[in-house]
């Protein structure tokens, strides 16, 4: 007895539906494009044909891949190492780092010699016509811009949401900033807030980590569109073959999305070509990427500085006319700040801002009585130890990223822990609990 495969899922489809289509997509996607045809479900085990230029990169996390170090910091791309793909849809400006834009400008150029010598079907079909040359539709793009946006945004919904007599509460920075972190720390903020732990989030897209090339802009959430537009695509094996020679995989839930691997011969060649002689993963990294954690610290000081200032720009002057407050003007005058008046408020209630912060925004979100422990252990520090070691020392308490285990960046981790003999320190005690507590939620 067999039944039909449906993989024509789609976002608007119904729970059950789209459960059932999603899970079908997951089993069939390969063999589909493997057949050149949609499958049918066979009851029992069925071995599937792994392509191995193809990988869900669900499983084990793999869309951490160019985002986080070995060492579990996020990381960004280094400007410097951004070129622009010339093999690109007319008209827009797609880039990648620059051996993966070596890599893919190659690939174009020898699939259109396979064309040449008609190899690859060319047809008036768009079906067929879509993958008769290879061109980059959509490649990196700045997840730095767009946290900076996201957290602008943050500030324009919590000033618009004030009401008169929360503004008339607001008489000077402090009052300010403890009611725009309550908002931060609400329910209504769903983005992460620091940028290091959007990196690591599924908000983030993969195109970010700069080895990322789309060759097409069709909906991620249409199945159907995968399956007719590529997977049965009579070019598509093609593509599937000449992606593992270049050096790609082939993001299985989204066919018409390139990954470079960054251990393969073709990729470490397209490397040596840019002037990098490549070693380990982690010399890769200290090439083309920088860590961004000891950032998120300055960026939320730069960010309650500006918030505060666009909140005077609208609410300069306030009446407090039909507000009860008691034994105090009815007029309002507030003035913009400079920088240095954020000393306003001490570095340790900035500290213990941060660690609150960064509780939510970690996703750890840890109980009061290990957050206040922290919070008193890094405010103590204050004028001993420099700002920076402070915020690397809180850093290291949150900055765990939740790789399934068995997977083989958890057994990179475990095998480094057990080389460590760094664990008789109180605060490596602490952050084993920290660990173990966020592994259990996966």
């Amino acid at each position: 007895m067999t039944d039909r495969a449906e993989l024509d899922a789609k976002n608007s489809d119904g729970a059950r539906d789209l459960y059932r289509k999603r899970r079908d997509y997951t089993r069939y996607s390969i063999e589909t494009a493997v057949q050149g045809s949609v499958p049918f479900k066979i009851l029992g085990s069925r071995q599937q044909i792994n392509f191995r230029s193809m990988k869900d990169f669900e499983i084990n996390r793999k869309y951490l891949i160019g985002k986080v170090s070995s060492e579990q910091y996020a990381i960004l791309p280094n400007p410097s190492k951004i070129k622009n793909i010339k093999f690109s849809i007319e008209g827009t400006n797609v880039s990648a780092l620059d051996f993966v834009q070596t890599s893919f400008d190659q690939m174009a150029v020898r699939y259109s010699e396979l064309r040449d010598e008609r190899r690859v079907v060319t047809s008036p079909d768009p079906q067929v016509s879509l993958l008769e040359e290879l061109r980059a539709v959509k490649g990196f793009e700045s997840s730095l811009r767009t946290q900076l946006q996201n957290i602008q945004g943050f500030s324009s919904r919590f000033i618009a949401s004030l009401d008169k007599p929360t503004k008339d509460r607001i008489t000077s920075l402090k009052d300010f900033v403890e009611l725009y972190i309550a908002f931060l720390l609400g329910p209504d903020v769903r983005i992460p807030y620091f940028l290091s732990d959007y990196i690591k989030s599924s908000f983030n897209p993969q195109r970010t980590s700069g080895l990322v090339i789309e060759l097409s802009d069709a909906s991620y959430g249409d199945d159907g569109a995968k399956v007719n537009d590529f997977l049965t695509n009579k070019n598509y094996k093609k593509l599937v073959g000449i992606a593992l020679e270049y050096g790609f995989m082939i993001d299985k839930q989204i066919p018409w999305r390139l990954v470079a691997d960054v251990n393969s011969r073709a990729m470490r060649q397209a490397m040596r070509d840019n002037g990098f002689e490549s070693g380990s993963i982690d010399t890769v990294l200290e090439e083309y990427y920088s860590i961004v954690d000891l950032n998120d610290f300055f960026l939320m000081i730069r960010d309650m500085y500006r918030a505060y200032n666009s909140f005077i720009r609208t609410n300069s002057f306030s009446n407090r006319t039909g507000t009860k407050q008691e034994d105090e003007s009815r007029v309002i005058i507030r003035n913009p700040i400079e920088i240095m008046q954020l000393s306003q408020i001490p570095t340790s209630k900035w500290i213990a801002l941060f660690i609150r912060l960064k509780n939510k925004s970690s996703g750890i979100n840890m109980g009061h009585i290990e957050l206040k422990r922290i919070i008193s252990t890094e405010t103590e520090k204050v004028g001993y130890v420099s700002l920076q070691n402070i915020v690397t020392s809180i850093n290291k308490k949150f900055n765990f990223t939740p790789y399934e285990f068995g997977s083989a960046a958890h057994r990179t981790l475990v095998r480094k822990k057990r080389f460590e003999r760094d664990s008789e320190d109180p605060r490596e005690e602490i952050k084993d609990f920290y660990v173990a507590s966020l592994m259990n939620q996966y």
